[in-house]
């Protein structure tokens, strides 16, 4: 039951609707990699006693510590152990869509715009053990903008595994034996008692729980500019091409994440644009660069999550 209480606490990803000053993409790229390390460093998020407390009324500074990410569309934030994904690998990448789309904004035929994103563990067993599940996530924060010294307000995307907050005992990040492994920005409703309290709890901030929105991608494009009468899909899922990934994993899923070289983590961007209809479309490429580690892309490092419910 705690395990499954702290996964799914780590699907709570909201925004607030305070304004914050925007940044260019050379001031955040800079700022997150300003202390990288090579250390695994054993940062430790939420206890259970906290969640428990949250739940029932008496975390106080959990609910405070939610209540600043909901409210909070900045990309840094004070340093300081993250709630839900304490353990992390950054890296620069670029957002790619090379085919017509019929979507607007973002997913545009011909965008190419800068990103950062951040590879994480929902929790803190980030090393693998043999019948243990790990919960994994992708964010990415996308910089609307061709000229990388130009601030603009970031279009945030978080994607989860395809299990949502069952976990996966897989071994490797990205791959599994027989397995269609995916990230998307929609999981699986959460099933059972516990995980019942919390999705009432977070119902209380933004619902669904289970689905991120994707409208932030598609009012506004390349050149920062807002689209009126967007155009957004339902849904988003990243799939990693082959790069060697397959027969990876099997310790602390940061050592896969350092082991590939830039260029070589690649993932084919498709999109399922109405929630009546199952078909889904490959339409772009997600690129990442050099992987690092550092403090403040575990401690700062902030992905402003638009909300379901807007106001």
């Amino acid at each position: 039951m705690n395990l499954k209480l702290g996964l799914a606490v780590s699907a709570l990803v909201m925004v607030g609707s305070l304004e914050a000053a925007p940044m260019s993409y050379e001031q955040v790229q800079k700022k997150v990699k300003f202390n990288t390390t090579t250390e695994f460093v054993p940062r430790k998020g939420f206890s259970i006693p906290q969640l428990v407390g949250g739940l029932t009324g008496f975390g106080k500074a959990l609910r405070n510590r939610l209540k600043g990410t909901i409210q909070d569309n900045q990309d840094f934030k004070p340093a300081e152990n993250k709630l839900l994904h304490s353990r992390g690998v950054c890296a620069e990448a670029s957002w790619q869509i090379q085919e017509t789309t019929g979507l607007t904004g973002l997913f545009e035929k011909g965008t190419d715009v800068p990103a950062i994103v951040r590879i994480s563990g929902g929790q803190d067993n980030s090393e693998w053990k043999e019948g243990k599940t790990r919960l994994f996530g992708i964010a990415v924060k996308l910089f609307p903008s061709q000229h990388k010294k130009q601030k603009v307000s970031t279009a945030n995307l978080f994607l989860m595994s395809q299990n949502g907050l069952e976990g996966d005992d897989r071994r490797g990040f990205f791959s599994k034996p027989d397995t269609d492994v995916y990230f998307s920005n929609i999981i699986p409703e959460p099933k059972g008692f516990a995980l019942g309290l919390l999705n009432n709890l977070f119902k209380k901030f933004d619902s669904p729980v289970n689905v991120r929105p994707l409208y932030p991608l598609a009012e506004v494009n390349q050149q920062n500019e807002v689209i009126k009468n967007a155009k957004t899909p339902y849904r988003v899922k990243v799939r990693a091409q082959d790069f060697g990934h397959k027969d990876q994993g099997g310790a602390d899923f940061r050592a896969e994440i350092m082991s590939y070289k830039a260029q070589q983590m690649k993932f084919d961007i498709y999109v399922q644009e109405l929630e009546t209809s199952t078909r889904e479309d490959k339409v772009g490429t997600l690129t990442l660069d050099s992987p690092f580690m550092s403090e403040t892309c575990d401690q700062e490092l902030h992905f402003h999550h638009h909300p379901n419910i807007r106001k």
